[in-house]
């Protein structure tokens, strides 16, 4: 099995030594080690309105041996107008993953991170557009509605991008 597909896996067994406390110190420092790095690989299940956060989800990008964390933030809406975010183009490289629901306020449906190129049946979708807002780069969630589609009530979008650190 490769490098990758157990780094994010713990040892099952270890023997601690219980004749020298020295060498029972050095088992544990590296246990301790062991620990922190394996649990530094997981995604990090922190998800916020209003800020970004980093995700635990390394990237290597074009080859590169360094990885590179992506960032998600969390934006509610109360319609399909469009959003404006709060994020600074100048620093995203790629989005990842876009993601969100909302009510007409009975049900609960799925938003789909599509294409501006038209609207799906029955769907609301959306695109990030880049935009500038007061003289500086931003960006706008831009909805596509279905003429189909439930009506939206309120809801949210998570995105996923990759930043330039």
């Amino acid at each position: 099995m490769n490098n990758l597909l157990r780094s994010p896996y713990l040892r099952e067994q270890r023997q601690f030594p219980w004749e020298d406390v020295k060498s029972l110190s050095n088992q544990m420092d590296q246990a301790y080690i062991d620990i922190a790095n394996k649990v530094n690989l997981r995604t990090i299940g922190v998800y916020a309105v209003n800020n970004q956060v980093i995700t635990g989800n390394k990237y290597y990008i074009q080859g590169s041996t360094q990885a590179q964390q992506s960032l998600r933030q969390i934006f509610v809406f109360t319609s399909t107008a469009t959003i404006t975010t709060n994020i600074d183009l100048t620093q995203v490289y790629q989005f990842n993953q876009g993601y969100g629901s909302y009510t007409d306020g009975t049900n609960w449906y799925g938003l789909i991170f599509g294409t501006n190129g038209g609207s799906i049946n029955a769907q609301i979708s959306f695109y990030i557009q880049p935009v500038t807002i007061a003289g500086r780069p931003n960006s706008q969630i831009v909805f596509i509605v279905n003429v189909n589609a439930p009506p939206l009530t309120y809801g949210s979008i998570t995105l996923d991008w990759l930043a330039y650190f």
